[in-house]
């Protein structure tokens, strides 16, 4: 059986990437559930549904690009520093239920400063962090793909 691979990402960050890679990650066997900040399904327990699927996955991937942290409210605060976002929940939900988690670095993007992440989000900051680029995607991905296998064999 496949290992479950949970690809969290922003709409407004990098949406066609995390397809792309969601795309790639099956190739390997891996079944994929892609999640963006989008509120879901009409009829769904959110975010209860969600952080149970979160729970039960052998892996989870956090696609950052460069606007993964431009979202604000009106106040001026970051969306990732509000208990209601997604993403937020999301990653929150990986590190309380000890899901291996790695980072995948898209667009350009470096990884975010630890002082950029609410508290319960700090240890996204120290995860393993692999770079992904459009002229390099398969290559790239192959070594997404051998940290991911640590954790989360498929049986091919």
């Amino acid at each position: 059986m496949p290992g479950t691979i949970f690809i969290s990402f922003r709409e407004s960050d990098s949406p066609a990437t995390a397809h792309r890679l969601g795309e790639r990650l099956t190739s390997f066997d891996y079944h994929c559930l892609l999640k963006s900040e989008d509120r879901g399904v009409p009829g769904c327990n959110y975010p209860a549904d969600r952080e149970d699927t979160v729970a039960t996955c052998d892996g989870f991937v956090a696609v950052i690009g460069p606007r993964w942290l431009s979202r604000f409210d009106d106040r001026g605060r970051r969306g990732i520093h509000h208990r209601d976002d997604f993403v937020r929940k999301d990653i929150s939900a990986a590190l309380q239920h000890d899901i291996p988690i790695l980072v995948a670095l898209v667009g350009g993007a470096q990884m975010p400063s630890p002082t950029l992440f609410p508290g319960d989000l700090l240890l996204l900051a120290y995860q393993p962090a692999t770079e992904v680029k459009d002229a390099q995607f398969d290559a790239d991905v192959d070594r997404l793909v051998a940290q991911l296998r640590r954790f989360a064999p498929t049986d091919t």
